[in-house]
């Protein structure tokens, strides 16, 4: 534990003398955060939520199964999966 304090304040003294270098670092890492929040939303937004199917109410999701001499034909899914 008393190395890890030490590895810290090396790398705290290392970082104020570099200050450019400081600020070069922390810039990308916003930059580097704020992009991937950014993309997690749209993706979000567009891909991983349902969309709203018009005609479906509260119940969810609707599935029907026919089938013809035991074997399946047809599959229908209505409404939206949650």
């Amino acid at each position: 534990m008393r190395t890890l304090f030490q590895d810290l304040r090396f790398a705290l003294r290392t970082l104020r003398k570099n200050m450019m270098l400081t600020l070069v670092i922390v810039a990308s890492l916003a930059i580097g955060i704020g992009a991937n929040s950014a993309i997690f939303s749209v993706v979000d937004a567009l891909l991983l939520r349902p969309l709203a199917v018009p005609g479906t109410g509260p119940s969810g999701c609707r599935l029907a199964a026919f089938s013809c001499n035991r074997h399946l034909t047809r599959l229908a899914i209505s409404g939206s999966v949650r």
